[in-house]
């Protein structure tokens, strides 16, 4: 698998990935009559209608994303409309062992539906937190250097006016072969001199892995240091994190994702080898880039 195939993958990671990385563990059997056990399933749907409700008073997503409003409401209307000709088929007699029967496959197709419903919620989500957390990075770190090239211009030109001023009641000198003022060079301007400097001063500090860093896809960096990934982990949210820092983030200030807040235990991490392989490759990639450029 290549750089960009790997990448598009990682793309499309979501928390269903994680889950399928943790421990599975079965669910207990359920033994009766269809009428008992399409009750279980049942009460199980309404469990997970409760959580998508819950989770839309908290981030208010069905509200602010139209889409996924009507996607909800479309597997509602969907499976009124399945029930409905269910019992037709059966001439609404329920009381049949075979209506009971198909109404507890029904239920599970549905229980189904709106467990992916709630998977995609918050895989969604959350990536939208992990994805906002990078981009105020990258504002603030060109801020940060914007300011810092802009201060030495600053610098430099209050230098270049201070020069100025000491020498306005100067001599200017004079070419004793020619009796004529030096030639002056536009391109040794002092001003062009001055930012020249600067900007190269800038450029000199900020190293190899700077560069690659900065040009490294979100999805390759770790939203708790902004930095490449060496040892990336996954949680149940679906977020990846460095491991080390993740970890110091648990035991320092408390057992919950740092990014969607949830409950989180070391136990729950797993590795995200698809992640280390795509960064080792960018790495490669870029390091020839920059050898070639030098």
């Amino acid at each position: 698998m290549d750089f960009f195939t790997k990448l598009c993958t990682l793309t499309s990671t979501s928390g269903s990935d994680a889950k399928q990385q943790q421990k599975q563990v079965p669910p207990p059997k359920i033994t009766g009559s269809p009428e008992l056990i399409a009750q279980y399933v049942y009460n199980d749907i309404l469990a997970v209608k409760t959580q998508i409700k819950k989770y839309n008073e908290v981030t208010g997503i069905l509200a602010s994303n139209n889409l996924y409003y009507k996607l909800f409401k479309l597997v509602e209307s969907d499976h009124s409309k399945d029930l409905d000709d269910l019992k037709k088929k059966f001439e609404y007699d329920i009381t049949s062992t075979q209506y009971k029967r198909q109404l507890v496959q029904l239920y599970k197709s549905q229980l189904n539906d709106y467990s992916n419903l709630l998977d995609i919620f918050k895989n969604n989500y959350n990536h939208g937190i992990f994805e906002s957390n990078i981009v105020k990075y990258r504002k603030s770190s060109i801020r940060s250097r914007t300011s810092s090239v802009n201060e030495g211009f600053k610098n430099n030109h209050n230098n270049n006016i201070n020069d100025q001023a000491s020498s306005i009641f100067s001599v200017p000198s004079i070419d004793s072969s020619s009796s004529s003022i030096s030639n002056f060079s536009i391109s040794n301007s002092p001003k062009l001199m001055s930012r020249k400097s600067s900007l190269k001063k800038v450029c000199e500090e900020e190293t190899d892995y700077d560069v690659i860093t900065d040009e490294a896809p979100d999805t390759l960096l770790d939203p708790i240091s902004f930095s490449l990934f060496s040892d990336p982990v996954i949680t149940p949210s679906g977020i990846t994190y460095e491991k080390s820092h993740l970890i110091d983030h648990l035991n320092k200030t408390g057992k919950f994702d740092p990014l969607t807040r949830t409950p989180l235990y070391e136990n729950q991490l797993y590795p995200n080898l698809v992640v280390k392989d795509t960064v080792e490759e960018y790495i490669r990639i870029k390091e020839e880039e920059l050898s070639q450029r030098g």
